[in-house]
């Protein structure tokens, strides 16, 4: 028996509802960017604290779609 599945992608910026994007964020806080600063002390940069432009950006780069409730979806293989 095969099963087909049709499942809509989208960019985080394609994303209409509010709730869906935060959700997004939720998951990016998930694993937040760590840096060091110049005295080498180790912080970390949450999603949530940056401009919505580079939530964008970052979802961009790493090619992260989600469904149409903020659910990460990029890592299905078809």
């Amino acid at each position: 028996m095969i099963l087909s599945v049709s499942i809509n992608a989208y960019q985080y910026e394609d994303l209409n509802s509010h709730n869906a994007k935060r959700k997004v964020i939720q998951w990016l806080d998930n694993d937040p960017m760590d840096y060091q600063d110049e005295n080498g002390i180790k912080h970390y940069q949450y999603f949530s604290e940056l401009k919505e432009e580079d939530i964008i950006e970052h979802c961009n780069i790493n090619n992260y779609q989600f469904d149409k409730y903020g659910n990460p979806i990029h890592q299905l293989t078809l």
